[in-house]
């Protein structure tokens, strides 16, 4: 295995066949090595049935299809000035509706996958705290794993916070501000919503980086020698365009690496599309300071919870040389509330998904691991109430009241992180996490 001092880009996959100009999945990839091998991670974002919310267990809901995304800059001048800020994808839901997230690789990525800046599988917030060091201590004090991310090909498909060992509750779309989400009940605030993911890629085989056999020769009368690639393409020398690399150091610590030329403008960079702060240092370091004022629109949504689903979080079997942590993405995959959806984009939502219910009636399977074992890995949401509960326990409207008999019953089915001195952190493996926590707590016997 070999570092290749790649990072990873995040675009929007090939145009969908629905005819609406949308994508059905996002691809974050790379070409290392004279061979430009290429690793590739796509996630889509999947239609699915509430599955019942009565502290029963559920088997795996099906896909619905997936759902339409769209690159947030085609849509800067539409879409409400802070998801237009946020930048990134983005896709719709109704209220009450669930989804989850399809995870596609043949080499090994790392994932971490946060909801309103909540990790999805520890529960713990993305900017790091001491009160989350303490927890990760406590945790490994009982020998239990403090992992915080999910490993691609063997995790193919996430559902729901990781809420208890061996199950998850299911991700449900709520209206920013409502309360609902997992982002308003951890935090106590609910200004970021949709999702935050972080990719890391593996470290790439040597023999992958090994260069094509050296190329022929061939002249051509009245002319010097050139060179033919192996792929049968004339080799010329580029003009030298002065081109350099800059650092971009972000507010949660994370630091992008640009290749700029001379003509390059803040406007024209991808993380400069939006109002920021800024200004260089000798390092010619861009450090990024987005400005972000308060509220929230009722076109925003965030992620709550629903009911519990068996899901293992499995457990990252490579070594911490694994990962080149350096050379990893992150970016926003925005939620637009579906009532909106048509005024911005300009075409029809998904339709209404159809309930449990429906699909219970007409015989359609859910899905189940075989032999699946929990892994030991879970999150803090203790705190966290599902959409239902606070459904059932707040005002009666005739809306909560029709959502909460939908799904009361059960059916029968055949982005970075800091520490706590503000430095960044990046993404770190298990070994990693356990490492930084005896340091911390060093002599307590851990």
């Amino acid at each position: 295995m070999e570092a290749t001092g790649i990072p990873l880009t995040a675009s929007l996959g090939s145009r969908s066949d629905r005819g609406d100009g949308s994508n059905d999945k996002i691809v974050i990839s790379r070409s290392v090595g004279p061979r430009l091998y290429r690793q590739n991670l796509t996630l889509s974002f999947q239609r699915t049935v509430r599955v019942a919310d009565n502290e029963k267990l559920n088997n795996l809901p099906p896909t619905l299809g997936t759902f339409p995304l769209y690159n947030v800059k085609d849509y800067k001048t539409k879409l409400p000035a802070l998801m237009a800020a946020k930048g990134g994808f983005f896709f719709p839901m109704y209220q009450r509706e669930a989804m989850w997230i399809s995870i596609n690789s043949v080499d090994p990525f790392a994932l971490k996958i946060h909801v309103g800046a909540v990790n999805a599988v520890s529960g713990e917030p993305a900017r790091e705290t001491s009160e989350a060091m303490q927890r990760r201590f406590e945790r490994m004090n009982v020998h239990k794993t403090v992992q915080d991310y999910v490993v691609s090909p063997k995790q193919p498909w996430l559902d729901g916070i990781a809420n208890s060992n061996g199950t998850v509750k299911q991700f449900v779309a709520t209206p920013l501000g409502s309360g609902y989400s997992v982002e308003a009940q951890l935090t106590g605030e609910e200004v970021i919503g949709g999702l935050q993911i972080e990719v890391v890629p593996s470290m790439v085989r040597s023999i992958l980086l090994l260069p094509f056999p050296p190329p022929r020769v061939a002249t051509t009368p009245g002319q010097g020698p050139m060179t033919v690639s192996s792929q049968g393409h004339f080799n010329t020398v580029m003009p030298d365009n002065q081109d350099f690399q800059i650092l971009i150091a972000t507010l949660t610590g994370r630091k992008i690496r640009l290749t700029v030329v001379g003509s390059d403008t803040i406007d024209n960079l991808e993380d400069g599309r939006c109002l920021y702060e800024y200004y260089t240092s000798q390092l010619s370091t861009l450090h990024l300071v987005l400005r972000l004022r308060g509220g929230f629109s009722k076109e925003e949504m965030g992620i709550a919870a629903g009911g519990l689903i068996r899901q293992t979080i499995n457990r990252d079997p490579f070594a911490r040389e694994s990962w080149e942590s350096d050379c990893g993405t992150i970016f926003n995959v925005q939620i637009l509330n579906s009532e909106c959806f048509r005024e911005i984009v300009g075409t029809a939502p998904p339709p209404t998904p159809i309930t449990a219910a429906t699909y219970a009636h007409y015989g359609y399977p859910y899905f189940k691991f075989w032999d699946e074992k929990a892994s030991g890995i879970t999150g803090d949401f203790g705190a966290v109430k599902s959409v239902n509960k606070l459904d059932l326990e707040g005002t009666p409207t005739v809306d909560k009241a029709k959502a909460a008999a939908e799904v009361s019953k059960s059916t029968y089915n055949p982005v970075v992180l800091l520490d706590v001195e503000g430095q960044k952190v990046g993404f770190r493996t298990v070994s990693e996490l356990e490492e930084a926590v005896r340091a911390r707590f060093s002599g307590m016997g851990i």
